[in-house]
């Protein structure tokens, strides 16, 4: 089944969403704490981007979603709910500060997957044929 380059960059372009979006919470998450102890007018924002990284995410997990594997996309959805309970909690215990970054890198991990796996795909098709 042949696909529309329009239709293959849309389903990329989710990943990449997703993988961007989980680097930059995670840099997000390590310096602006820092930064709002000496900028304290920042803390609203940092509430407002916290809720932009939990809308980006369910953005690329919805539309990157629809085009992986059945156990990945398991693991996709569990780390996107992971990610956001965590980041919506975190004020409750420090330790679901942690586990929002094991969520994030669960997104990552795979968005990337699911990358490769599409990468790899044409590959395989050409050679078995």
């Amino acid at each position: 089944m042949l696909h529309s380059n329009k239709s293959i960059h849309q389903k990329t372009l989710a990943d990449w969403l997703g993988i961007i979006g989980g680097i930059t919470c995670a840099v997000h998450c390590l310096v602006f704490p820092i930064l709002v102890i000496y900028l304290s007018w920042l803390s609203n924002l940092h509430v407002m981007l916290e809720y932009t990284f939990i809308g980006i995410a369910l953005l690329a997990v919805f539309f990157a979603g629809k085009t992986m594997t059945k156990p990945l996309r398991k693991w996709l959805w569990l780390s996107f709910l992971l990610f956001s309970i965590a980041t919506l909690l975190h004020e409750i215990s420090p330790m679901l500060k942690y586990l929002s970054f094991v969520g994030s890198a669960g997104l990552i991990i795979c968005h990337s997957q699911n990358l490769f796996q599409r990468k790899k795909a044409p590959v395989l098709a050409k050679a078995s044929s």
